[in-house]
């Protein structure tokens, strides 16, 4: 063991649990649970009208982690679903077991239930493992989002989980993990350069407590820049769409005190699409 992580464990020792998980707590991306007992998902992106489909593939995780006892495990898995506004709209629960991955049809699940076809949702799953208790870890969910459009293509897009966004104790509350800074806004600078012809939607959630503001700065080498204000609730979505003509080359900014507002970004042409973390 270096000197460095030495003198960790010795500090955490010294110190009582409680200071010891607030520093942690300052010093991480997201919060900490603060009951062991708790399991982890992301918030997810769903999109469920103007003929889109979104599908979740439900693994048993906690075989991939435990293959050995968990093989063979049965448990269920909770889903709670949010409008564009935060406010949960559905819950439903999905039995997992074995090594079988099943595809959720989320416009099955929402039929009827989400106004505009846009909203959030997470996935918990309810099996809490004593090794990763003992060791201080949770079990958490961040997998793949499949989206598809047939007008556009039959293909299906995939989008893996990205963050530790929401908690669920063994009571069955929920809370946000998500962090924003404190002061000032930052700024997230999209990883890709946005090419036409193409039309591009990306969806920020809000994975914090309070409600946040939120400005696309968009930069082409075909206009001038332009700036959309928004303000996305806690468990939340707002969208940001930009048609881009031929030849068009733009760079997106994300600005807010969310601190790590990284969209899903959705890239449509005449017979294509793609989805991907930005």
């Amino acid at each position: 063991m270096s000197a460095v992580a030495q003198i960790k464990n010795a500090i955490k020792r010294a110190l009582p649990k409680q200071i010891v998980h607030a520093i942690r707590n300052e010093m991480n991306l997201v919060h900490i649970p603060n009951h062991s007992q708790s399991v982890i998902s992301d918030l997810f992106s769903f999109k469920i009208s103007n003929g889109w489909e979104t599908h979740f593939e439900l693994l048993n995780v906690p075989a991939l982690i435990d293959p050995l006892h968990q093989i063979h495990s049965s448990y269920t898995a909770k889903f709670l679903f949010f409008d564009e506004l935060g406010n949960q709209i559905h819950a439903s629960e999905k039995e997992v077991k074995g090594c079988s991955r099943q595809s959720v049809n989320l416009n099955e699940e929402l039929e009827g239930k989400s106004a505009s076809g846009y909203g959030t949702f997470a996935c918990f799953h309810l099996n809490f493992l004593p090794q990763l208790m003992k060791d201080g870890a949770f079990l958490a969910e961040r997998g793949y989002t499949g989206y598809r459009n047939k007008v556009i293509s039959n293909m299906k897009g995939y989008v893996h989980g990205n963050l530790d966004a929401l908690a669920m104790n063994e009571k069955g509350e929920v809370i946000c993990l998500g962090k924003s800074f404190r002061v000032q806004k930052n700024e997230y600078r999209l990883q890709y350069q946005l090419e036409g012809p193409a039309t591009y939607d990306l969806g920020v959630v809000n994975t914090t407590r309070e409600s946040e503001d939120i400005t696309f700065e968009l930069i082409s080498n075909q206009r001038t820049i332009i700036k959309e204000f928004k303000k996305v609730p806690s468990k939340g979505v707002v969208w940001f769409s930009a048609e881009l003509e031929t030849g068009e080359l733009a760079r997106v900014i994300v600005h807010s005190k969310i601190n790590l507002p990284r969209p899903v970004v959705f890239r449509s042409a005449q017979n294509s699409f793609d989805v991907f973390h930005g």
